[in-house]
């Protein structure tokens, strides 16, 4: 098992790794204490995992649960002791105001039992795991996690079933201040709002013109024919005034793209007059969030590598969004599978970099070869 983490500058890194032979972990920091949390979870999977053999995998449905919970408040009590904070219903306070922080959290234990391989993935947030294969130059992805954001029909209705306490699920909107100025993800009936969607066509025809103009340019620059290029790079031009015409008059243009795939920017937020947001609904740490439906409990997964086709090459690969949110699952696939591991977190830096500029985010993965 190999891995590598880095930050977008060194003194601010809130990712964290560990990992053995068989067990890696993987923790995606924010807030004020997120530099402190997600190694604290990292050590204590690892402290724990580490204990266990012939693991029967039923029981990680119990075991994870437990063990998520228990990193979860051991750390309320590290701050309660370590930090000059007063931890009033759970929730560290300093002068009366809430600290914000809290972890991602993904966990993969390769295992054998009764004669069949085994590999037990859980996590809480949006830092996931999945199964890559390739087999007659064909790249496929297995998503083995759960991916516990905003945009979830399946967390919105938890949250609102069981808590209901003035949690609101909006996309992030350009200008937004306040709750009501951001764009709710559902209805009053729980059903999510189909928006326009402008962004991909706009984002498409982008491209054409800007590959238009780089073909003219060149054209120009060798002295070559230039008349069938002309009449592209017209087309181009005029789909692209027509597409940016649609997507800056339509609401969609007011919700942030985050993603390389044209994913919104999406939060629950605290309905109050200094709302404050975050990006997933499961999470360690986040205390006050907890009171309005964050919890920390985690999917659990069981893959039985033994009925698996590995193809030619496969392994298994966990990352933080900050890599994730830059590929398409079959693309980062074909980089996993196919580069050198000792390139890897370079590639993922210039793709990072090259699609967010200086908001470009921390980036960590683990990464266990199955064959």
């Amino acid at each position: 098992m190999i891995g590598n983490l880095k930050a977008k500058k060194a003194f601010l890194m809130q990712d964290a790794i560990s990992y053995t032979e068989n067990i890696g972990s993987l923790a995606d920091g924010h807030g004020q204490y997120g530099s402190a949390i997600a190694p604290f979870a990292c050590e204590k999977v690892m402290k724990y995992l580490s204990c266990l053999e012939d693991v029967d995998p039923s029981h990680f449905f119990e075991i994870m649960p437990k063990l998520f919970r228990d990193i979860h408040f051991d750390f309320l009590e590290k701050i309660s002791k370590e930090y000059e904070v007063v931890v009033i219903d759970e929730v560290p306070m300093n002068y009366g105001v809430a600290i914000r922080g809290g972890t991602t959290l993904t966990v993969m234990y390769k295992g054998l039992f009764r004669g069949r391989d085994y590999v037990m993935t859980a996590n809480v947030g949006d830092s996931d795991a999945f199964l890559f294969t390739v087999k007659d130059g064909i790249y496929r992805s297995k998503k083995l996690t759960f991916t516990h954001e905003p945009t979830s029909e399946v967390e919105y209705k938890r949250i609102q079933t069981q808590f209901n306490r003035g949690a609101k699920f909006v996309f992030d909107t350009k200008g937004a201040q306040y709750t009501k100025d951001y764009l709710p993800i559902f209805d009053s009936d729980g059903k999510k709002i189909e928006y326009v969607d402008t962004y991909k066509p706009y984002n498409e025809a982008t491209i054409l013109y800007q590959n238009a103009w780089k073909a003219w340019d060149k054209a120009q620059k060798a002295q070559e024919p230039i008349d069938e290029i002309n009449k592209t790079l017209k087309l181009a031009i005029s789909d692209y005034n027509l597409k940016k015409f649609q997507y800056e008059s339509s609401i969609d243009s007011k919700r942030f793209s985050s993603t390389q795939s044209g994913d919104r920017s999406a939060y629950i937020m605290t309905d109050t007059p200094n709302p404050v947001m975050l990006a997933i609904t499961r999470s360690l740490g986040d205390y006050q969030f907890h009171k309005i439906g964050v919890i920390y409990e985690p999917f659990v997964n069981i893959t039985d590598i033994s009925d698996e086709d590995l193809g030619d090459s496969s392994c298994i690969f966990m990352a933080s969004d900050g890599i994730l949110d830059c590929y398409f699952e079959d693309e980062l696939a074909k980089i996993v599978l196919d580069g050198n591991p000792n390139e890897l977190l370079d590639i993922f830096e210039a793709k990072s970099i090259s699609l967010f500029h200086k908001i470009h985010d921390d980036m960590s993965y683990v990464t266990m070869r199955l064959k």
